[in-house]
């Protein structure tokens, strides 16, 4: 089931003195955050307007309206902000990496299923998904197109050409 809203970084610090934060984005691009006029914090998901919003390094700076001291925003700090799943138009073959934890990774010639996706790691050079086989064992899939072949996140499946030892025992 997918999530109508879906995290996107976490408040670090209080940023400036006109009540701004520095957020660490969970996203592919810092950028991506601020294409929004709307967030949505914690688990209550409270509605945030967006003043403004910039990338700085590798952070995010955001204002948010009404929230304008230091004391307006010192309770938000760790705190999770989120996105609204219809805010966003995906193209054709774009995913959240969000939707991909839970479904089935499956061979793409023989249709064995290796297990469920349960966690994406970012690194430099590609993602790595962790795959967990129904015995409990943790496998690690780098996300490159020779080793993914199809992810269809409607049908919940990815369909892998597995590199050889990721899932030898």
């Amino acid at each position: 089931m997918k999530k109508n809203f879906l995290e996107v970084g976490r408040i670090a610090s209080f940023h400036g003195i006109r009540g701004a934060v520095n957020i660490v984005p969970w996203c592919n691009s810092p950028d991506f955050i601020c294409k929004f006029s709307n967030l949505y914090l914690g688990e209550k998901k409270e509605k945030l307007e967006i003043e403004f919003c910039y990338v700085h390094k590798l952070n995010v700076v955001i204002k948010f309206r009404n929230k304008n001291t230091k004391l307006d925003i010192d309770n938000l700090k760790d705190e999770i902000l989120y996105i609204y799943r219809k805010d966003v138009t995906l193209e054709e073959g774009e995913f959240f990496l969000q939707d991909i934890i839970g479904i089935d990774v499956l061979d793409v010639e023989t249709k064995k299923r290796y297990g469920k996706v349960t966690d994406v790691t970012k690194t430099l050079a590609n993602d790595v998904y962790t795959i967990v086989s129904d015995d409990g064992k943790s496998h690690f899939l780098p996300a490159v197109k020779d080793v993914l072949i199809d992810i269809n996140v409607n049908k919940e499946f990815i369909l892998v050409k597995p590199i050889g030892g990721i899932f030898d025992d």
